[in-house]
């Protein structure tokens, strides 16, 4: 069904895109034709003259793009070919796709197209239709509708990609309400924040060796220091990243940031054996990901081994061809991979078989009620047993209690992290905590 989630003004709009969306799924098997986008904007615009529509497509090297092209009248995409109109110049540029885009601009429609996952095996579409109630839809509000309708399309895109291989349609109304101005706002800030020196910094928890108590690494956590709002968490800001397309920006300043304070650490004195740094999905879908890396290491003075990068279970269970081929070239450098929150979702044995992995992580609501249920003791027992039969390391996180460390000792877990040992420290304050450890004689 249609994202009806920013538009409860416009019932016939919903109503229109719901109606397209049975007839998509039902009659065409999710592939969106250009015939069947002719249609829908032709009947779009009628409804809301000032709209603007965003499409956002996989596998642009073949699949839905030679799919749409083929509805062209015959030699029509050949006389418009290289043919860009301005709303695809401001959104990144595309020229395959120009054919496409100049057949609606003739028309007088907004049609925007953006390059998104890249490498999947199917023909997979990301649609909004973006509507301001009176005025040019260019010139209302700080975002643009032509950009409000691209950024939901993206995320209709990657919010279906694992369960549906079908075209999303969705609406957004452009007619700001205060809290969809505020995140705008915050948008904008996260932006800046990027290259404003502090606010966008790391803190780095410390991961014990649970066989003798010696510092196994640190992970490292973003956090967002607003200069009106205080310290805001990850869990409010990749989301704002993630929509704004700021999100590899930001990994790719993490994993520099961090590598960096390694190096510092240890020209300092401080013995820390490495650092782990969170990717996003998208991250594993750069092409450069694996030389970006492999510079930042050499320009650190690291080893490859000193670096865990750590991708989601999303990742590790359904990676398209792109994110898979990365995954093997980053490792193939010698950077360790870890799969975060193992267990939380789907996961499947066999991909432990198809991709290199080296570590496993317990995340804390997976050994919830460890201390008293038997049914989550089995269970984390049994994953700790399936680690070490793959020679993977097996990293707990949200350990807070000494009966919850013990307990992970017995089973034969490598390390854990929490509140037990210590919270997220700062970079310069975790050097002073290993050394009070050590002078207090603090094993665990």
């Amino acid at each position: 069904m249609p994202d009806s989630s920013f538009s409860p003004a416009a019932p016939e709009l919903l109503d229109l895109l719901a109606a397209h969306q049975r007839l998509l799924e039902d009659a065409s098997g999710g592939v969106a034709t250009v015939a069947f986008l002719q249609g829908l904007c032709r009947e779009v615009f009628t409804l809301a003259p000032n709209a603007a529509v965003a499409v956002v497509r996989r596998d642009p090297a073949g699949g839905l793009l030679a799919t749409m092209a083929g509805g062209l009248p015959p030699g029509y995409a050949d006389r418009l070919r290289g043919c860009q109109p301005a709303c695809l110049n401001d959104l990144h540029g595309d020229p395959d796709i120009a054919p496409i885009t100049a057949w609606l601009a003739e028309q007088g429609w907004t049609l925007a197209v953006e390059r998104a996952l890249r490498g999947d095996d199917g023909a997979l579409l990301g649609f909004f239709c973006a509507y301001a109630r009176g005025g040019d839809p260019k010139a209302l509000l700080p975002v643009p509708v032509i950009d409000l309708a691209v950024q939901h399309a993206r995320l209709a895109l990657e919010r279906d990609a694992l369960q549906a291989r079908v075209c999303q349609l969705g609406l957004v109304d452009a007619q700001a309400t205060d809290r969809n101005a505020d995140r705008r706002a915050l948008q904008v800030a996260l932006g800046r924040a990027l290259s404003t020196q502090g606010e966008l910094l790391l803190r780095y928890q410390p991961q014990l060796r649970l066989a003798d108590g010696e510092l196994y690494g640190v992970e490292a956590l973003a956090r967002w220091q607003h200069p009106r709002l205080g310290e805001i968490l990850p869990d409010n800001f990749v989301p704002l990243a993630e929509a704004c397309g700021l999100i590899d920006q930001i990994g790719t300043w993490a994993v520099r940031e961090a590598c960096q304070q390694l190096a510092r650490w240890r020209a300092a004195g401080a013995k820390v054996p490495s650092v782990s740094v969170n990717l996003s999905p998208t991250q594993f879908r750069n092409p450069d990901l694996a030389e970006q890396v492999a510079a930042v290491l050499s320009a650190c003075g690291l080893a490859p081994s000193d670096l865990t990068l750590e991708l989601t279970e999303s990742v590790y269970m359904d990676p398209d061809a792109e994110s898979a081929r990365m995954i093997h070239a980053v490792h193939a450098l010698g950077v360790r991979l870890s799969v975060d929150d193992f267990g939380t979702g789907y996961s499947s044995l066999a991909r432990l078989r198809d991709l290199p992995v080296d570590e496993l992580k317990l995340d804390r609501g997976f050994i919830q009620g460890l201390d008293h249920d038997r049914m989550v003791r089995a269970l984390t027992r049994a994953v700790v047993g399936i680690g070490a039969s793959l020679n993977l390391a097996v990293v707990v996180e949200g350990v807070e209690t000494e009966a919850q460390r013990k307990f992970l000792s017995e089973c034969g877990a490598q390390a854990a992290q929490g509140f037990l040992y210590a919270e997220p420290l700062g970079a310069e304050d975790l050097p002073r905590w290993l050394r009070q450890r050590r002078g207090a004689g603090v094993v665990f």
